[in-house]
Parts: structure tokens; sequence; C-alpha cells
């Protein structure tokens, strides 16, 4: 604590604060830029006479009735005497240390560690706590984030706060964040559709309490990317996205450079029927009832119900790897009983390779007869390289890790949507920069020359692997004198066990005619040439592919050129947006000035000089007078056909209105199979159904159904044996107990005498 002496004379702020760590300030907090050599004068509010007091000064005074120090947590306060009392000198305007006491009654800990944990001395510099927020809004792991703060203080030691002051910071911001949810979603909706006409959303509400039940957008981009590559979409729902719990649904396609594109997405209350129909009409409205060509799916019966109501011209298939996934348990077991028929690579090859559906039917009637077991039949038409969902899947696994959570709000969710659109537009535009260099080539044939011109890179390397597994092929005339201009591709190593290497496929290669196909069908299924068309161009020496074989989606000019802008930035909006636009311009100018200013004591002083003397004047400055008023003007929901007119400035509702509906945010969403609340356990007592694992018959399962068999009060579907994901620790906590029961305590055979 400063002495009497000390204390009479003129003292700036900065040795009244650090004058003795363990005291805090009660009554006057003198602000940060003071003139050297004094004290400033309180305002008139303030208490005259001032003092600075202990942080663990007078007694807890408890709620009427409870007795003192009873409280949970306690308190520290043990009546300390200690203080120090400032005066103020009217003649001179001057405040100097009146009387100074010492006596502390405790044990003294003037460590920076712990003095961090006194609210007069914790220090959060607001720059800091934006650069913190930042990167937690960003998904950056909490550990991380503290590692970063730590390296900006050079240290933890250097905090002016501590780890639980960032928490409630973080929590404080979530609460802030979820606070009128809907009515942000919708006013960034608002902003999307002032800045691009062509942006659309609908909202699906209960018409008589007006509670939100699904919510569908869909970009400008998307919308163009729709018009591109809408041949073939894969539709699927993920969970785990956003608070509240809300699934998405995601309209997933590929565009010329094989990448994944979105076309809309939408978060629904439920996975009915009525939701799926909503989302698929919704949907259609917004792309001008343009239908995809065809759509992939999991085997949902909602959703096959409202995809045969609504997209009547769309061909419907489901996704061959979840079709396989219900038969994996029981697959798995038919390839350890028949490994030395080697049935797993014979029944690969079968469903993988492109066989002509009647060459499929003989392979297969030919390993059904061989291993005596039948299950399904699946082959389609063009599906654009794509048979399963995967492309959907892939797309929702990277919005999880790095874009959004089951604690995101709905309107950040809708920020961080169209984060994740810009991501895949900057990629796809670095992809279209490098196409226009010069690609290496498989060979120097002119068919070859005209694929490396139209074809994009990624398509281009895709017809490379198909040409080089062409060499390995043999091509000899039709020996049928019914087929003109047929030709028989097989492969050189025709002894080989798999059906694709013991089949010879006609090809029908009319070079006068510019007539070409193959048995196997992959171009009418993929649009992509394959090995057996391939191998005979080079047979035949083909100088130019006609273009109907060449699928405008796959060439470089697959996009077209609209009039337009179909890109999606959000230009306009709230005074947040602003700032933030303002903060990213002046922060590549003050990292510029810190690192200058780091590179010497004298640099460091100079710099520290000038923005003390800056700073404050530009504190002054007002917010500016066109951020108080509010943003555009409540736009319904409508086509990207139509072009009206954006409308005028004029505040935003309070209520989120829509279509004149005022609208209430949607209930938590249960996902399906999730009852109305916690299960009662009973006392069903499940059958051992012959199996060593006496885990799977607790007591405590209630009647729930596994999700995977259908068994009701045995086990959950995370420990069911057909699941191939299942959790493998019951089955070893059964496998240790079994192998204690038999060997014993003492790590011998039961009955075994020493």
């Amino acid at each position: 604590m400063t002495t009497p002496a000390a204390a009479q004379a003129p003292a700036q702020n900065s040795e009244v604060e650090t004058a003795d760590p363990l005291h805090h300030v009660t009554m006057l907090t003198p602000p940060a830029a003071l003139p050297p050599g004094s004290l400033q004068t309180p305002d008139t509010a303030q208490v005259v006479y001032p003092n600075w007091v202990c942080s663990r000064e007078g007694w807890h005074k408890g709620k009427k009735g409870e007795e003192p120090n009873k409280t949970e947590r306690g308190s520290k306060r043990c009546g300390c005497p200690a203080y120090v009392k400032v005066k103020h000198d009217k003649k001179r305007g001057l405040w100097y240390f009146d009387h100074v006491q010492q006596a502390h009654n405790h044990k003294l800990e003037p460590s920076p560690w712990m003095t961090r944990y006194m609210h007069a001395h914790k220090n959060m510099e607001e720059a800091m706590c934006d650069i913190f927020n930042i990167m937690t809004r960003n998904g950056v792991p909490h550990q991380a984030a503290l590692n970063v703060m730590a390296d900006l203080y050079d240290g933890r030691h250097m905090w002016g706060f501590t780890e639980k002051d960032i928490k409630n910071m973080k929590a404080e911001k979530v609460r802030e964040e979820r606070d009128d949810d809907l009515n942000k979603l919708l006013q960034f909706f608002r902003e999307c559709k002032e800045n691009n006409e062509h942006f659309y959303w609908d909202v699906d509400a209960d018409p008589k309490i007006g509670v939100v039940r699904n919510i569908f957008w869909s970009h400008a981009s998307q919308w163009a990317e729709y018009r591109d590559f809408r041949d073939v979409i894969t539709f699927d729902t993920t969970h785990k996205t956003n608070s509240r719990h809300m699934p998405l649904a995601m309209f997933v396609g590929a565009n010329n450079n094989l990448k994944n594109v979105t076309f809309g997405q939408a978060l629904i209350g439920d996975e009915s029927t009525r939701s799926f129909k909503w989302l698929f009409e919704t949907f259609k409205s917004c792309m001008g009832g343009r239908q995809p060509h065809v759509i992939l799916t999991d085997e949902d019966l909602a959703m096959r119900q409202a995809i045969k109501v609504v997209f009547d011209k769309t061909h419907h298939r489901n996704c061959r790897w979840h079709i396989l996934r219900l038969w994996e348990f029981n697959l798995d077991q038919l390839y350890t009983q028949h490994k030395d028929m080697k049935l797993k690579e014979k029944l690969e090859s079968l469903i993988n390779y492109p066989l002509g559906p009647t060459q499929f039917e003989v392979e297969w009637n030919s390993l059904v007869d061989e291993c005596r077991w039948i299950s399904a039949y699946f082959k389609g038409m063009y599906c654009g390289r794509m048979t399963s969902t995967q492309r959907s899947e892939s797309h929702n696994r990277v919005l999880k890790d790095g874009y959004v959570n089951e604690s995101t709000s709905l309107h950040m969710f809708a920020k961080r949507m169209l984060d994740s659109l810009q991501h895949a537009n900057h990629m796809d535009a670095g992809e279209t920069h490098y196409i226009q260099a010069e690609v290496v080539r498989a060979c120097k044939a002119k068919f070859d020359e005209q694929l490396s011109r139209v074809y994009t890179r990624a398509v281009y390397q895709e017809y490379k692997k198909q040409y080089n597994n062409s060499t390995a092929f043999v091509i000899e005339p039709d020996p049928d004198p019914r087929v003109k201009n047929g030709w028989l591709v097989k492969h050189q190593n025709g002894e080989g066990s798999f059906c694709w290497a013991q089949h010879a496929f006609m090809v029908v290669a009319d070079k006068d005619a510019g007539e070409y196909s193959c048995e196997c069908k992959q171009w009418e299924h993929a649009g992509l040439f394959c090995m057996h068309i391939i191998r005979a161009f080079t047979h035949l020496q083909v100088r130019m592919i006609p273009e109907r074989y060449i699928l405008k989606r796959y060439t470089r000019d697959a996009k077209e050129e609209f009039t337009w802008d179909r890109h999606n930035g959000v230009r306009i909006g709230a005074q947040a947006s602003k700032e933030q636009c303002r903060m990213s311009k002046l922060l590549p100018k003050l990292m510029r000035l810190g690192r200058a200013g780091s590179k010497s004591d004298h640099a460091f002083e100079e710099a520290n000089r000038q923005l003390d003397k800056i700073t404050p004047g530009i504190e002054l400055f007002p917010r500016s007078a066109d951020e108080e008023s509010s943003g555009p003007t409540p736009l319904a929901s409508g086509s990207v056909e139509q072009s009206g007119s954006t409308g005028t400035n004029s505040p935003p509702s309070s209520t989120p209105m829509h279509a004149g509906m005022l609208l209430i945010e949607p209930e938590m969403s249960r996902t399906k199979g999730q009852g109305p609340g916690k299960q009662k356990k009973n006392d069903v007592q499940a059958p051992l159904n012959g199996t060593s694992l006496s885990t799977y018959t607790r007591v405590n399962y209630g009647d729930r159904q596994c999700g995977i068999c259908g068994v009701r009060g045995t086990h959950y579907s995370t420990t069911c044996l057909m699941n191939p994901d299942r959790s493998k620790s019951v089955e070893m906590r059964a496998a240790r107990k079994n192998t204690k029961r038999i060997m014993g305590p003492q790590g011998k055979e039961a009955g075994q005498r020493s």
C-alpha cells in the first residue's frame, strides 16, 4: 500500500491503481487517460471523500433470516479494516491521500495469479474480447482460442482476467444470439432479398397459433447452379446442426468440376410426409417449376410418398449404400463362411461394375446358384455418376465439422450456410481459373485433343483414368454377321475370376456415321465414355467425336451467362455488419503498426505515445446517423422469376411477421423414434437367444424398440449386433467377464488345482 508521505504528493492514475494490488476503488474510479502529475476531479454525482478498501472488507450480508456466512458458495469477506481515505484539495484542484490504514487481518497474496480474481483488478480489453468472440463464432475450439489469447498476451500470466471470465463472456454472447432468434433470421433473409432479388425464402407456420414449422431458402447462385446442373440431385436430412434441433434438409448435386453444389436448404420441424411435401413444393416453386431428371434418397417412406406426389416427372431411386448397409452384418457372415470362394470380391465387382441389364441378370443368377442365396436388384438409368446419397452425406459432414453444431442459433445457422456457399463458390472459381492452363494429355490422338479442350480439368482426369484402363483391353471384330460395325472388347486377362474380366463387351462403332454405343451402358448411365468405347476410338483412329456424345454439363462452358448478379454477398444490414466491415479495413493497418512498433523500445514508446494521443479524441466521435435507422423493408418471399422492386427503407417490425401472420419461434424438434419423454425402466427380462453376451439382457432397457433390428426391451441401436457402427465396449466387457469366469480369480481355469 502507498505510504502517507507518498500519498500526499500528486500522483498519476497508474500509481494509484498499481500501488497496492490487493485494494480496489469503492467510490471513485479515475479514468484511464489523465494529464501527467494529477488526478482528475470526479463528477459532482460522486461522493467528495471516496475510500479505497481491501477486497475482503466488511461481512457478507445474507438474506433476511439467513445466518451469516451460510451461503452455498461462502464469502471471502473477513472484516479487514485496511483502507485509504482520499480527499480533494479544491484550491489546487488535486486529490491526495489523507489517511492510510494497512492493518490487514489476513494473509496477503500479491501475486498476479491471485489479483486477477479480484473484480477491481480485472481488465478485459474489448478488442481482445472481440477477437475471442470471432474465434468462437467461427468454430475454433475453446482451448485453441485460449492458446491464441495466451500468444497475444505473451503468456497466461499476463492476463487481466480468468478463464472463468472467458466462459461467462461466451455464455453471455450465446444468450444474446438466441434472444429474438427468429426475428434476426427473417431480418437476414430480408437483407439478402434486398441485396439480390433472386434470393428466395419461405416459411411454413401453423395457421392457428403461428408456430414456425418449416423454413426454406435458396440464394441466387444456388438457383443459377440448378439451372445448369439440375439433371441429377440427391436429397437427405441430417441432425444436430442448430439449437432448435430441427433437421437440416439439402438438395445437393454436382457441377462441371465434379464438386458438390447445393441448390437449396431447409430446416424442417419433423420428417413427416406433410413436411416433405411442403418442402418439395416450395423447392419446385423456387426453381420455376423445373423438376430434376433423377433424385436419389434413402429408403425413407415419407420422402417416397412426397416425391411421388410433387415430382411426378422425376425418376426416384434409392441410395445403393443405404440398401447394402442394411445387409452388411449378414454379408459379413457370408463373406466369412465363403472366404475360399472370394464371395466379397465377386459381389462388389458385380454391383459396382456397369454391366448391362441382360448380362447383369445372367451373372447375378450364376452367383445366386453358386451361393444359394438371393437378395435384391439395383440398376438405374442416367444418374450422372451418382448411385448413392454420398454427396449429401459428405456435405453434411463438412457443415458439421467447420460451420455449425447443435448449439448454433437459427440466424447464425443461415449465415454459416452462406459462408459455406461462398467457400464453395471460391473454390469453384479457383478451379475455373486453373483450367486455363494447358493440361497434360493422355495421348496424342485427335479425339484426345478435342476432349482436353472441351472437358473441365476434373472431368478430363476421369477420362484419363478410363483411357489408361482401356490399354488393358483387346479388341477384335464381332463374329456375328447380324451386327454391323460390331466389335468385341475383352480384358486381356480373360481368365480372371471377375465377371467383368471374363465378359467380352460388344461395342458398336460406326466411324463414318458417328454412332457409338457399348453394352455396358456407362455413357447412358454416367454421361462419360467407358474404357471399351475409348478402346474402339483408339483402334479406329477416330479424329473427331460427335458433339452429342459430349454432355454440356461436363464442359468448360456448362454455366449459362445471366444478365443479373448471381453472387450472394450481403452488403447492407444492421450496424454490427457495417462495424465489422470497417474493422476488417482497419485491422491490417493496425497490425502493420503493431509490427513496426514492436521492433525496438524506442519504436514501442513512440507508437504507444501516438496511440494514447489520438485514441481519446476518436472515442468521442458518435455513431453514424444512418446506422441508428434500421434495415430494409420486410419483403414477402416470392419466386425468383419475379423482378419486383426492392422497396424503400423503413424500420423492421419488432415482431416477426410473414404473410400478415405473427410468427412464433419453432418448437424443439424430436428425431424419429424418440418418445415424448424418458422411458420408464421396467422388469422386462429379455431372452438370451443363444448369445453369450449377457450384457444385452439387462432389465433396465424398458420397452424401447431397437431402431436396427426392431426387437424391444433387449438393447438399443448403439449396441445392436446388426449395427455396423455399434459400440464394441459392451462386447469387450462381456468377453472379459467370460474370460474371468473361465479362468477363475487366480488366473487359472475353473476347477484346476494348484
